[in-house]
């Protein structure tokens, strides 16, 4: 870069100007740089913000059926206790039915 005249000696180089325009590039430069690393900042931020929703839609519908899961698991576990006391039921009944049927058979009915 030819060094531009000074404005105060025309007949002296004026260095510090063509330093000055020089540094004038440079910061053009990393402000476009800047510019774009902050777009791309951005666009990653959003995909992040994105896929963070995605993941909590998809936590919501785990802990949703989790939760089904989880009641259903305790119904199946009360259905053998049910069972069981269905049977204990039938069988007391029946004892105590063939007790009565053994005291009416000891009355004379």
């Amino acid at each position: 870069m030819p060094a531009e005249k000074c404005i105060l000696d025309p007949n002296r180089d004026c260095l510090g100007l063509a330093k000055a325009e020089m540094l004038e590039k440079q910061v053009e430069e990393y402000r476009e740089k800047s510019s774009k690393d902050h777009h791309e900042m951005y666009d990653r931020i959003r995909q992040l913000e994105i896929a963070n929703a995605r993941t909590d839609t998809q936590y919501g519908q785990i802990m949703e059926t989790l939760g089904a899961l989880k009641s259903d698991i305790a119904e199946i576990k009360t259905k053998p206790a049910r069972r069981w006391d269905a049977i204990v039921d039938k069988v007391l009944l029946a004892v105590v039915g063939g007790i009565v049927v053994y005291i009416l058979a000891q009355i004379g009915f």
